[in-house]
């Protein structure tokens, strides 16, 4: 539950448990609740749900609604750059501890590796398609239904959503599959994912 408050720099939150249920108070300012709603970054689409599907208890103002201008609000090449960075800083980071577990024949921790980058490819499919994930258990359902998918995604998040991550070798090559779709997938959309250090310093 949101609770907006006047004046400035508000930002605090009350959790509670009776036993059979839990409540959370998210007590915020406008000026503070409009920053948080304007982020933009790589699990923009599973966070910022919350700003857009709001039932209004009391809203004389009407000024929930304009929270969800402020959330899509984002031109096309601060999406691309927060694909590229989702890409390199968090996919391809998960595909090499995946490599890693597989050379050092240690497979305990390729079931936990596999859903974090079915994870991070949903959001990447959220950002693509600007599409917010109303809720975190359907979000790999969700997924499925956008247009815009790299190659060997389905497959991967089919994986994890059957619980089908006993085999290393079947995993290892999901991971990979998966990552070749992502290179030509960036291609196809002028984000170029890989770069030298002269090309980031100029």
């Amino acid at each position: 539950m949101w609770c907006i408050l006047r004046g400035e720099d508000i930002d605090y939150t009350h959790e509670w448990t009776t036993g059979p249920w839990k409540a959370e108070v998210n007590v915020m300012s406008k000026d503070m609740i409009m920053a948080d709603a304007a982020e933009l970054d790589g699990n923009w689409a599973m966070t910022h749900g919350a700003y857009t599907n709001i039932l209004p208890l009391y809203d004389p103002d009407e000024f929930f609604p304009t929270l969800t201008g402020v959330v899509t609000a984002h031109p096309d090449e601060d999406t691309n750059a927060i694909i590229h960075a989702l890409i390199v800083g968090e996919i391809y980071e998960m595909v090499g501890k995946i490599r890693n577990a597989q050379a050092y024949d240690d497979p305990s921790s390729l079931p936990f590796f596999v859903m974090q980058l079915a994870l991070y490819g949903a959001w990447l499919i959220g950002l693509a398609n600007r599409h917010l994930y109303t809720t975190s258990s359907r979000i790999f359902a969700d997924s499925l239904t956008m247009h815009n998918h790299p190659a060997g995604y389905d497959e991967l998040c089919q994986a994890v959503m059957s619980g089908a991550l006993s085999e290393p070798e079947k995993l290892d090559g999901l991971a990979n599959r998966f990552w070749e779709g992502i290179e030509v997938w960036a291609q196809e959309r002028g984000i170029e994912i890989e770069q030298t250090l002269d090309m980031l310093l100029t």
